[in-house]
């Protein structure tokens, strides 16, 4: 018969669920004591996790000045709206509950296999809930050494929680809520098709169009912006807003507001200078005009930092998105003359530029803000 083994407290558990979902551990020098902290776009969370052996021993005052410490270690380092849970792993509900007024405080029972929040609590923080009441539910330690939860002992309908690695965490979650930077976009570039039929179309096409020899003999500036918002005909705008819809709303959620205009602009402004450095190589003098080298830009941005954080709940977005791009590949081979694809590739190219570009930056303001902790 195999020794039975023993089961880990639910204290340790919860410390490497942290971990396994990004957060950084900084190191308080105190047994009994456990804080972890993540960034999310502009939001700095931390979990300050307490044991019962050190709630056994702390007064009102120690705690107090506890908090107040941790909370001057982030501002202190720059860090704002910073939210804070306390997990207090006791069954002592009236001490804990004197202790954590004032503050967001949690309450881990295992000996009733209960957690306690009281109605002025937030009722999740970060997922964890869930994940809490799931091991005192369930009484087993589902979780490997990671934090990540272990296949084949699952329960029935809970949720299994991947392993997400710091850089990944921080980009995903830049953004919160509705892309409308995206539907903006659309909005604006349907507005500006209708307003075109209003005016002399052709017109309109010849003066906002990008052109090589109006960009850089007559230095007309001003076409590698105007040429993205204008479209040829109903079929060119509604292929392009629908692609812009599927890939924009997905990206801007992931990377940010802000990151994600700069990306949209910078690539569609690339791809079309790419694009007149191309047409005056081969000597043709034609006008260009679509937003498909800024949302092929965002198509490069999207696909590599996909890879790059190894985001394996989207795999099948990233299917999608590769069969995008070979198909992109292919029409440049087979589409017929009136295809940008000059544009099409430098937005590509340029796109997955600005993807390892912030990838890499979120990366060292990480490792940064990971080495300022380290006390």
């Amino acid at each position: 018969m195999e020794p039975m083994q023993q089961k880990e407290p639910i204290y340790d558990r919860i410390a490497r669920y942290c971990i396994g979902i990004g957060m950084n551990e900084v190191n308080l020098h105190a047994e009994g004591m456990k804080l972890f902290y993540t960034k999310r776009g502009e939001q700095t969370y931390y979990v300050h996790m307490l044991s019962s052996e050190v709630i056994g021993q702390l007064t009102e005052e120690v705690f107090r000045a506890q908090c107040e410490t941790i909370r001057r270690i982030f501002t202190d380092r720059g860090f704002s709206d910073i939210k804070s849970l306390v997990l207090f792993f006791t069954g002592d509900l009236m001490k804990v509950r004197e202790l954590g007024e004032g503050t967001n405080f949690w309450i881990v029972d295992e000996r009733y296999g209960r957690l306690v929040i009281f109605e002025n609590q937030c009722s999740d923080f970060l997922g964890l809930r869930q994940i809490i009441e799931q091991n005192l539910h369930f009484g087993a330690d589902v979780r490997n050494r990671d934090g990540v939860q272990r296949t084949g002992v699952t329960p029935q309908g809970a949720q299994t929680v991947k392993r997400r690695n710091t850089y990944r965490s921080s980009l995903t979650n830049g953004s919160q809520g509705v892309a409308f930077i995206t539907y903006a976009l659309i909005a604006i570039n349907v507005l500006i098709y209708f307003l075109q039929k209003n005016w002399d179309h052709n017109e309109v096409l010849l003066v906002g169009a990008n052109n090589w020899h109006a960009l850089f003999e007559e230095k007309e500036v001003y076409r590698v912006f105007t040429s993205m918002f204008l479209h040829s005909g109903l079929e060119h705008l509604l292929n392009n807003m629908l692609v812009l819809f599927l890939v924009g709303s997905v990206l801007e959620i992931k990377i940010g507001h802000w990151r994600y205009i700069t990306a949209y602009f910078i690539a569609g402004i690339c791809s079309s200078v790419i694009s007149a450095f191309y047409h005056m190589s081969v000597g043709a003098n034609v006008y260009c005009l679509g937003a498909s080298g800024a949302i092929y830009g965002l198509v490069g941005t999207l696909v590599f930092i996909m890879v790059a954080t190894r985001d394996s709940e989207d795999y099948g977005t990233l299917g999608r998105l590769g069969f995008f791009v070979l198909y992109m590949f292919y029409q440049v081979f087979a589409s017929d003359a009136n295809v940008d694809n000059a544009a099409h590739v430098g937005g590509l190219i340029t796109g997955a530029l600005i993807g390892c570009f912030i990838y890499l930056s979120v990366k060292r303001r990480e490792e940064a803000r990971r080495n300022s902790f380290r006390m």
